[in-house]
């Protein structure tokens, strides 16, 4: 297993090309890639310590995601709590909001729940399992949520209800989580959050504890950046494509669109060219 694997765009749009949500893996010691489709293992956890390989792992998945779903299909909404990771998606098409605040996230938590509901009572109306089963003037695209570094949302409790919802009832409404953080922490990961999770990927960690608490063993022992322990159907030693954010950018630069102020920090008086909450929330729900 080689201890770099580039990110080839080639490559990777074959090995997510069966799926419909396709996310990028990485490859195995036999030289396969390894994907999956978010339909069927809705939920993602990331976890590894700083410089395993965890960030490059989720600029990889988003971007791929980015590459093989039209904007009518997917809508992105980024919750980035270190303010270090996300900056390079905010003027894509796809990406609804890059937001840093637990006040911004909790806003854009609250228009997904609400869409949650909307969603909900929809499947019930036309008496369908899955929103892709809806007529089709009442079809809605895929939701993907993506917050690097959760745990430090831990103290809100409406958001971490509203996350525990969105991944007990997601999937069939075509609503999806990808969740990361450096140290796993049993008290954020509770019962049902994780039993929810279907897909665990452990890069790098401090120890046995938290290899256990991602549910991903012999994680504490890995070595080298980017490999990580990847736990689904089964448990798989991957090594993750490293996509640079230089390259990530050119890849995005075909979806870049105009777009109003930076949504990111939502001030608490609001400025010349700064977005107000009433700007976030619109932004969230419309």
């Amino acid at each position: 297993m080689p201890k770099e694997l580039a990110y080839k765009v080639e490559g990777v749009r074959e090995a997510v090309s069966p799926f419909t949500l396709g996310i990028i893996c990485g490859k195995d010691r036999n030289g396969q890639y390894n994907a999956f489709d978010l339909l069927k293992q809705p939920h993602i956890l990331i976890a590894g310590e700083t410089g395993s390989g965890k960030s490059t792992q989720l600029r990889s998945i988003l971007t791929t995601l980015i590459l093989t779903k039209k904007p009518s299909e997917l809508k992105l909404y980024l919750g980035d709590c270190k303010k270090s990771e996300f900056h390079i998606f905010r003027k894509v098409e796809h990406v609804q909001c890059v937001l840093s605040s637990a006040k911004d996230i909790g806003k854009m938590l609250r228009g997904i729940k609400k869409e949650l509901d909307e969603r909900s009572d929809l499947t019930e109306i036309f008496e369908v399992g899955h929103v892709d089963d809806l007529p089709a003037e009442h079809r809605r695209p895929y939701l993907v949520v993506c917050i690097d570094e959760f745990v430090m949302l831990r103290k809100n409790e409406e958001i971490m209800d509203i996350l525990t919802e969105l991944v007990a009832i997601g999937r069939t409404l075509g609503v999806f989580a990808i969740l990361s953080m450096q140290r796993p922490n049993a008290k954020v990961l509770d019962t049902t959050i994780r039993a929810n999770l279907t897909v665990s990927m452990g890069f790098k960690l401090r120890d046995v504890i938290e290899s256990r608490i991602v549910n991903t063993p012999g994680a504490e022992a890995i070595e080298t950046s980017g490999r990580f322990i990847m736990n689904s159907d089964k448990l798989y030693e991957l090594q993750a494509p490293y996509l640079t954010i230089k390259k990530a950018k050119e890849l995005l630069n075909p979806f870049v669109i105009a777009k109003g102020p930076v949504k990111e920090v939502t001030p608490s008086t609001p400025t010349s060219g700064s977005l107000t909450e009433k700007d976030v929330f619109n932004d969230v729900v419309d």
